[in-house]
């Protein structure tokens, strides 16, 4: 267990805690940070943006984002809610949740299936990670995080017959961090847990609530610094978009175009992407057909969705379709067209501050 400084205190948000670490002499030194506020190290151990969509940003004007205000903000989003709902605290699992209050990430997609890692905030805002073991210093860099820990496996591919031990054991940890930090109050926040955690919380008395209405509704109201994230990231999609653009050639595969997305996205920090939607030709309608080995020819759409996680975490979910060779599109796609064209301006038109959804 690794135990770090007290929280940021809510009036004191962007004036963060100092960290002691132990000096590593095989580390070169840096006393510069990049742009978005991360430390300008090519050996160190957290993901980001890479030069190119750094230069590209650069080229475009953009303002980047403030990553450790912007880590900040969203700890006291989380805190906010807490209070509001009298919670005591909220215990993560989703590695989304979990990258949004704590802007750690870990094998992302295993864990989104193998939870292996979970959070703890309290209301008072100590914040404790339990990390995947041997993981301790991908987090290294986070000063918000005041403890790491391991063990929050509990499902049968990782502890098999012995789950319901393991449980027990975390349920106890989570017991004692939510005595020491919230006090008399027992009512904890939780988005999702196996069947043998749900127990063992309860078992300790703990009045398990829903946690996914926290989170959500903590990062519905965006901070100025994940507004400058999200132009960031959306950005550096745009410019994936153009990659695929070059690739939609006759003679070529869906698989082959819908790669070139995969590797722009990741070119330029990008992280993954949730779906498949790439389609052409009659495959295009119904829609939610995933992209596969059908090969491009001169005058078909091709359509996409792109659902990716790029930059900074941040989803970029936007739709482009495209015609296929350099040739005159047919009547009837001219009609689909001018049926989606008053559809974005009439919807963006309704677009309003204070218009209710």
């Amino acid at each position: 267990m690794k135990e770090k400084e007290e929280p940021v205190k809510p009036s004191s948000l962007c004036a963060l805690p100092k960290i002691y670490r132990h000096i590593d002499p095989t580390k070169p030194r840096t006393d510069t940070l990049k742009p978005d506020g991360s430390e300008n190290n090519n050996d160190r151990v957290d993901i980001g943006p890479t030069p190119l969509a750094f230069s590209e940003w650069e080229q475009l004007g953009l303002e980047l984002p403030h990553l450790p205000r912007m880590r900040a903000y969203r700890l006291q989003r989380i805190r906010e809610q807490l209070i509001a709902r009298e919670l005591g605290g909220i215990l993560l699992f989703d590695p989304l949740n979990i990258r949004y209050a704590t802007d750690t990430t870990n094998m992302q997609l295993w864990t989104a299936h193998n939870p292996a890692r979970a959070c703890f905030v309290a209301a008072s805002g100590y914040l404790v990670l339990w990390d995947f073991h041997g993981c301790e210093h991908l987090s290294s860099h986070l000063p918000l995080i005041n403890e790491v820990r391991a063990g929050a496996s509990f499902f049968y591919f990782e502890t098999g017959p012995r789950t319901n031990e393991h449980a027990q054991i975390f349920g106890a940890q989570v017991d004692e961090l939510l005595r020491n930090h919230a006090g008399d109050n027992r009512r904890l926040a939780v988005d999702r847990i196996e069947a043998a955690g749900l127990r063992a919380l309860e078992a300790k008395g703990i009045e398990v609530c829903d946690g996914q209405a926290v989170t959500e509704h903590a990062r519905m109201i965006k901070g100025p610094d994940e507004i400058r994230a999200m132009r960031c990231a959306i950005a550096s999609c745009e410019a994936a978009l153009g990659e695929v653009r070059q690739a939609i050639q006759a003679g070529v595969t869906e698989n082959d175009v819908w790669a070139a997305l995969h590797a722009g996205n990741i070119r330029r920090g990008g992280e993954w992407i949730e779906t498949r939607l790439l389609s052409s030709g009659p495959r295009t309608n119904p829609w939610y057909q995933e992209c596969g080995p059908r090969v491009l020819h001169d005058g078909d759409l091709v359509a996409l969705d792109t659902d990716l996680v790029g930059v900074y975490g941040m989803c970029v979910d936007v739709s482009r379709t495209w015609i296929c060779g350099d040739v005159e599109p047919a009547a009837e796609q001219k009609r689909l067209y001018r049926i989606a064209l008053e559809h974005i301006k009439t919807n963006a038109e309704m677009v309003k501050p204070g218009v209710k959804f």
